[in-house]
Formats: C-alpha cells, sequence, structure tokens
C-alpha cells in the first residue's frame, strides 16, 4: 500500500475510532479510496480487527493495515 501513500510506510492520523481512522487515511491519501473499499482489516497492537468499524483507537497503539487477500 505505500505506493499509494508516496513510499510512506508510517502516517499520522487522528481519529477516535477504526472507522474514523479508515476515513482520516482516504481523505489524505485519496489513491487508498480503493484499497480500503475491497477490504482491510485494521490491527492494533497485534489484534486484528476484520471486521468493527467500532473498535477505539488512541495515540500510543500500534496500528497496522492488511490488505484482505481474495482468492478461491
Amino acid at each position: 500500500m505505500k505506493h499509494h501513500t508516496g513510499g510512506l510506510t508510517e502516517v499520522d492520523l487522528y481519529a477516535n475510532n477504526t472507522g474514523e481512522l479508515l476515513i482520516a487515511l482516504v481523505e489524505k491519501y485519496p489513491a487508498l479510496k480503493q484499497v480500503v473499499d475491497a477490504g482491510v482489516s485494521v490491527v492494533i497492537d497485534g489484534k486484528v480487527m476484520a471486521y468493527s468499524l467500532n473498535e477505539p483507537v488512541h495515540s500510543e497503539n500500534e496500528i497496522y493495515l492488511l490488505q484482505r487477500i481474495k482468492g478461491g
């Protein structure tokens, strides 16, 4: 996904929960909209939040995004 952020592997955003985080990410990096819309899992401090958009996030959390892999 870093090719959608100009090569950045870390970004700073403000959000209260995972849903707001994804919205803020797309607002800052519009090229990520298609990736986020296709499905991502949010990892907060090593715990995967695959479907929750209401999970609280805090500035001290380590947060990663994982692109969902589709196949059959």
